[in-house]
């Protein structure tokens, strides 16, 4: 019989061995995750050093280095919203938004709490309003309550809300929307520029020329705010 002494060397050779091939495998994968991100971010710097199209093949070569990590698909999901935005603008190529929109849907399914992809999702929904049909302008509207919800004290969200509001032709609510904090941002004028465009369409006429005179003294040398005072202007004395 083994005295108890080699039994228990025997034993801890498969156990040694058992280990020792764990943390091989381990610093196996640790090094292939390391190198897939080395690779992933080398085309991510370069997605933002050259100009379209090989941005855009650079962002897709680092989100298939890194198909799980949330920033990679950022970027290929962005450049296809920038595509869009570009080709709807210009009446051509209307795949670009279905291509952008699917890879908007699948990052925000993968992470549904990425305000910066919620937000930016909703901005490309909104701009290309009406091409993108009231589908979109659906789907803005409920992406932009998602950012609302991840960002309550945000002013960002209230404005896309309210853009998704007056592209669905309901000022009303746009204008419930912006009351509170359409002149909070000394520094940002369109929620302000959006309110009074709101109340002018929701009929309240009197209230949208008082609120566009108030911007013209928060936001003197904003030519937007001063393109709006005029445009209220015609329209107040054609009527």
């Amino acid at each position: 019989l083994l005295s108890a002494r080699a039994r228990s060397l025997t034993l801890a050779r498969p156990i040694g061995t058992a280990v020792g091939g764990l943390f091989l495998v381990v610093a196996l994968l640790s090094f292939g995750t390391t190198s897939a991100m080395m690779v992933a971010d080398h085309y991510l710097r370069r997605s933002y050093e050259v100009d379209m199209p090989q941005s855009l093949e650079y962002a897709r070569k680092a989100e298939s280095a890194m198909p799980l990590v949330a920033q990679y698909r950022m970027r290929t999901a962005y450049l296809l919203g920038s595509v869009a935005q570009r080709d709807t603008a210009e009446g051509t190529a209307p795949g670009a938004l279905e291509s952008a929109v699917v890879a908007y849907e699948d990052l925000l399914e993968f992470d549904s709490n990425n305000y910066e992809a919620v937000v930016r999702y909703a901005d490309l929904l909104n701009a290309v309003h009406p091409a993108g049909g009231e589908l979109s302008a659906d789907r803005a509207l409920e992406v932009s309550r998602i950012a609302r919800r991840l960002f309550p004290a945000g002013l960002y969200p209230r404005v896309c809300e309210a853009r998704a509001l007056m592209n669905l032709e309901r000022p009303h609510d746009a204008v419930e929307v912006l009351a509170p904090v359409w002149d909070a941002d000394a520094d940002y004028a369109e929620p302000g520029i959006l309110y009074a465009r709101a109340l002018w369409s929701a009929g309240r006429r009197e209230e949208a020329v008082s609120a566009a005179r108030g911007l013209t003294s928060l936001y003197p040398d904003d030519s937007e705010v001063q393109a709006l005072v005029a445009e209220i202007g015609v329209l107040s004395a054609t009527e």
